[in-house]
């Protein structure tokens, strides 16, 4: 430290003498006592500006550095709870997988730029051949399930952060039971349940989607007791319902809504939602106000 000062002041001393010398030599020598001192005075004044100046751009440095370490040490942090959350979630006793749910979506609300990351995770799970939900794996799914939803309603009563503008897929999932109802899902956001066998009840109730927010039941089969969609806001958006089968229980669609209905080729496409192909094969739909499926020889 007194190094560094004894250093700085002698380059101070040497860099006011050459100022002196170099205004001499442009404008000669001052001829009084008063010129001699203003000439000193200006010779400190431009050493000052400038030592002032090297002592910004040495403490901009140092933060700088300062802010890297900082955003190392968080970024550290994080993958380590990442890699705990991740391990409880494959652990062989139920109550750890569900801490593992909880732990990774409290990672996820702390950590924005991994947010998405986290989120896949939990969808990944769900994902996962279904385990003997005997041994506690059906409350695991549902907590899961739970905490999604909170994140996706917008009252602030259900969680400090929101996942509105995250992808959710459950793509080819065997889902027994879970309640997403209330869930907002905005622009940029989507939820597939793309060839997802639902196997007893599921609450989709209340859903909006917002700036043409997809969401996909393409290739789905319907075949537990009971599937609500009741109240959902599907205006501006598109649900695909395309190729799913509803073969048994209740599904319902009472009070959507949703845009205007187009019937081409004997299709019945909706811009808010689209049918191509779906079979009721054995469940009972009521389909509210939207118009039912033609009868065919797989609806009759």
């Amino acid at each position: 430290m007194f190094v560094h000062v004894a250093l700085l002041l002698t380059l101070g001393m040497l860099l006011t003498a050459v100022l002196i010398i170099a205004f001499w030599a442009m404008f000669g020598p001052p001829s009084t006592a008063s010129d001699r001192l203003d000439l000193v005075k200006v010779a400190l004044i431009v050493v000052g500006g400038t030592g002032g100046v090297v002592a910004l751009t040495v403490a901009y440095r140092k933060q700088r550095q300062s802010e890297e370490t900082d955003q190392r040490e968080q970024y550290k942090l994080f993958t380590d709870r990442y890699v705990k959350a991740t391990e409880q979630l494959g652990h062989d006793k139920p109550a750890v997988r569900a801490a593992g749910v909880y732990a990774m979506a409290e990672l996820a609300d702390d950590w924005a730029e991994g947010r998405q990351l986290c989120i896949d995770v939990l969808c990944a799970y769900i994902r996962m051949p279904y385990r003997d939900p005997e041994d506690g794996e059906r409350e695991v799914r549902r907590t899961l399930f739970r905490i999604i939803r909170n994140h996706l309603r917008p009252e602030a009563r259900w969680s400090r952060v929101k996942w509105f503008h995250h992808r959710f897929s459950f793509e080819g999932a065997t889902i027994d039971s879970g309640d997403l109802s209330g869930c907002h899902i905005a622009a940029g956001g989507h939820m597939t349940f793309h060839g997802v066998r639902f196997t007893d009840g599921f609450l989709l109730s209340h859903l909006t989607l917002h700036d043409g927010a997809p969401m996909w039941f393409t290739n789905a089969r319907f075949e537990g007791r009971y599937c609500s969609f009741k109240n959902s806001d599907f205006r501006g958006s598109k649900v695909e319902f395309d190729r799913a089968e509803f073969a048994s229980g209740l599904t319902t669609f009472k009070g959507v809504r949703c845009d205007a209905v187009e019937d081409r080729n004997a299709e019945w496409i909706e811009t808010g939602i689209t049918r191509i192909d779906t079979r009721c094969t054995g469940g009972t739909v009521d389909w509210g106000d939207l118009p039912s499926l033609p009868v065919t020889a797989e609806n009759p």
